[in-house]
């Protein structure tokens, strides 16, 4: 049975991003700071992926090339969102999967 708790955090992309890095599971490089995008830049690489931390599937995901952009969302999302290096093309699609064992153990696998 899932907990509250495994809720929380399985709707919010950045909190499911830390139990990634946590749990020692291969992320995407991912940020939080919502004033400083030069320093987003500078560990993300530009383009950078902007999105909103509770929502599914693609909605509200764009691309942040430059400073005016990311502060404009940052604005607009206030500090609900997250930016993560941008990995494929356009054309490509990554899903990652992860299923608990119940012994906190987890399988996963990502797939293009």
């Amino acid at each position: 049975m899932c907990t509250p708790e495994f809720f929380r955090v399985a709707n919010d992309k950045w909190l499911t991003t830390q139990a990634l890095e946590r749990g020692k599971i291969p992320s995407i490089p991912s940020l939080t700071d919502r004033e400083h995008f030069a320093l987003a830049a500078e560990k993300l690489g530009v383009p950078m992926l902007f999105k909103p931390r509770k929502t599914w599937a693609q909605k509200g995901m764009q691309l942040v090339n430059d400073e005016e952009t990311f502060l404009k969302l940052a604005h607009e999302y206030e500090n609900n969102f997250m930016v993560q290096e941008l990995v494929g093309t356009a054309d490509e699609e990554y899903t990652v999967s992860v299923f608990g064992l119940g012994d906190s153990d987890a399988v996963y696998g990502a797939q293009p």
